[in-house]
């Protein structure tokens, strides 16, 4: 490797001295500010307005960063007087400095403010980085001696924050999983409202989505105020939990409610980003979920006592003890919504799902339809459908592409989506509104995933009649909506099958995100899903283009969900 003696371009910029570590360097990871490399001069870096732009990018970051860090300095000084020693201030100096805790997203097209996440917000949750450093390292110090040595008692929730709390449970959370089901294994919250008492990560996570989702309800001034709150409760949120990892990353895999109150954090910061629209910053927190749960026995979380082989054992070599039933319930609900997230994810990563969604969605008791409303055996071919597109992508860089074994993969595919529209025909006679809703939801969904498994056969040309037999199959669909049906969580059927519809028809795409944003206004990614539609037609006009090519013109990475 090569000696750079100049340091990598962001503390070249900085004018701070670099040690030339990879893949980052100490001082930018320090300070979490984004390390721009030591490969080719950026393109910004151009000693004219691009370079200026960037310089007062991160000038703005900072002295938000350090505004935040003062706040949460401060209220930890109010709440917790007997251990205010314990905080130390932030020198005066460090608001001057270039040090910024998040990233600098060139690319945001939210009306929201910039959450400031990075992937190296993540890196402070192993007990064995040492990355942190400086005030942000005091006060998370501060939070770990809290959480250690302060006796169990029960909590005091003020009456902004109870409200706040009401508001998730009465209205944010029907947005966030509008098919839920209470009937179901899954839909006692009780294990919810458990962990949110506690004051934890989770609570304050669900502070800032409750905020978020109220903000948009306001006037301009109130809205403006109502996202500051929002925001500094979702870095509080984070923070909280880089703490409660540090202090309790060993118990992790030993005890199931602190591996519920990990994975519902996650989820919440998740929802957070999606809610913003979805643009950014959730791969990081998607990532952590994935390589935490591809550890746990799963089947044991759903199955107590299901009957295992030894082979099997050896490889789920994680088995969480149960002390109440509330922590079953809680992770196989968040399981499912993990899984969720993560096959309809490989759509806009043109990646692989991180988690063995085949073999878990065979489990007895892990049902997708009653969290997400949408039957497992789709959810298993959506994920199938991103292996063949990644088989096939990899075939054709090797120049070993068989279009013989591609059309059998594709047909067998094929074959069982039609079988299983068919059985949904079948099954539609004398159900209760509740399994009407998942009946439809799944239809919507297996269709789009005809779309897709045709788009990646043959490629994304609209005109293309099994395109075209889908997309109207689709279209038909929608016009039987039940009534009591929401529409928010089809929004990754909507734009992937929006995406292949020929002009003509292409306003009843449109014409179901704008009803979609007329119930809920800014708030959540049906706007990103709308821009990506028009920009693929519009790409489509000159060429071809799918859902990925359009987000890639676009410069985002939209979890749409």
């Amino acid at each position: 490797m090569g000696i750079r003696p100049s340091g990598c371009w962001t503390c070249r910029i900085r004018h701070r001295k670099c040690d030339s570590r990879t893949p980052t360097c100490k001082e930018c990871t320090d300070r979490n500010v984004q390390c721009h490399g030591y490969g080719q001069k950026p393109e910004w870096m151009d000693g004219a307005a691009e370079e200026e732009k960037e310089k007062l990018r991160i000038k703005r970051a900072v002295k938000e960063n350090f505004r935040s860090l003062r706040r949460i300095q401060n209220r930890a000084r109010h709440n917790r007087r007997d251990v205010a020693p314990r905080l130390q201030a932030v020198p005066a100096h460090e608001e001057q400095d270039w040090g910024l805790s998040g990233s600098i997203s060139p690319h945001h097209g939210s009306n929201f403010p910039d959450s400031g996440l990075d992937s190296r917000d993540y890196a402070s949750i192993s007990p064995n980085n040492e990355s942190s450093s400086g005030s942000a390292n005091s006060t998370q110090s501060a939070y770990i001696e809290l959480a250690r040595q302060e006796p169990r008692r029960m909590p005091w929730i003020d009456s902004h924050d109870a409200s706040l709390l009401m508001h998730y449970l009465d209205q944010v959370f029907s947005w966030q999983f509008p098919y839920h089901s209470y009937a179901s294994r899954s839909g006692n919250r009780g294990w919810l409202l458990s962990l949110l008492i506690q004051q934890g990560p989770l609570h304050h996570a669900i502070l800032s989505l409750s905020s978020l989702h109220q903000s948009v309800l306001l006037g301009r001034e109130e809205e403006y105020c109502q996202q500051c709150i929002a925001f500094d409760r979702h870095s509080r949120a984070l923070r909280e939990l880089c703490a409660f990892m540090s202090c309790k990353e060993e118990q992790l895999f030993n005890d199931a409610g602190q591996m519920t109150e990990f994975l519902s954090s996650g989820i919440m910061l998740i929802t957070f980003e999606v809610f913003r629209g979805g643009e950014h910053d959730w791969q990081l927190h998607l990532n952590a979920l994935t390589s935490t749960l591809s550890q746990l026995t799963t089947q044991d979380i759903f199955a107590p006592g299901h009957s295992r082989d030894d082979s099997q054992r050896d490889q789920m070599h994680n088995h969480l003890n149960f002390t109440e039933n509330k922590d079953r319930d809680g992770l196989q609900f968040l399981i499912t919504a993990a899984l969720w997230f993560d096959i309809l994810s490989c759509v806009s990563t043109s990646k692989v799902p991180a988690l063995p969604y085949s073999q878990w969605l065979s489990i007895p008791g892990l049902d997708t339809a009653a969290v997400m409303g949408c039957q497992n055996w789709i959810m298993t071919l959506i994920g199938d459908l991103a292996n063949l597109k990644q088989w096939k992508d990899n075939s054709i860089k090797t120049g070993l592409l068989s279009t013989r074994d591609l059309a059998v993969k594709g047909q067998r595919i094929e074959t069982t989506i039609e079988g299983g529209l068919a059985q949904l025909e079948i099954n539609e006679k004398g159900l209760t509104d509740k399994e009407m809703n998942i009946l439809w939801v799944s239809r919507i969904f297996a269709l789009a995933a005809l779309v897709l498994l045709h788009t990646i056969i043959s490629g994304p040309l609209p005109k293309l009649p099994e395109i075209q037999s889908a997309v109207s199959r689709t279209i038909a669909t929608l016009r039987t909506r039940p009534k009591s049906c929401p529409v928010n969580g089809i929004v990754w059927a909507i734009c992937v099958t929006g995406c292949m519809a020929q002009p003509t028809v292409q306003q009843s795409f449109e014409g179901c995100m704008k009803e979609m944003l007329a119930d809920h206004g800014r708030f959540g990614n049906c706007s990103t899903v709308l821009r990506v539609m028009r920009k693929c037609w519009e790409l489509q006009q000159n060429g071809v283009a799918d859902c990925k090519t359009a987000m890639e013109e676009m410069g985002i990475c939209a979890l749409l969900i």
